[in-house]
């Protein structure tokens, strides 16, 4: 069979994955492409986008990270385990 995964390369990996894909809908929402998501998909929704702020920005990104690391950590070690 093959060789197991390294639990902190997979964890890292999905972590900064998870990290980005967060930080590109981030600035999409702020491009508008919020406008085009719903008329693609034929919905409308009534939102507000408040103000830039920094701080919830990274603290976005941070909790992101954490979650996709744990998943990657938590399928890794399921590989393993059942491979």
């Amino acid at each position: 069979m093959g060789e197991s995964l390294n639990l902190k390369n997979v964890a890292l990996t999905t972590g900064v994955f998870f990290a980005i894909l967060h930080t590109l809908g981030v600035l999409g929402l702020f491009v508008g492409l919020m406008n085009y998501w719903q008329w693609i998909h034929f919905v409308k929704f009534d939102y507000t986008l408040q103000p830039f702020s920094f701080g919830p920005f990274v603290l976005g990104i941070v909790t992101v990270f954490v979650v996709g690391a744990f998943v990657g950590w938590f399928f890794s070690a399921l590989y393993n385990k059942f491979r």
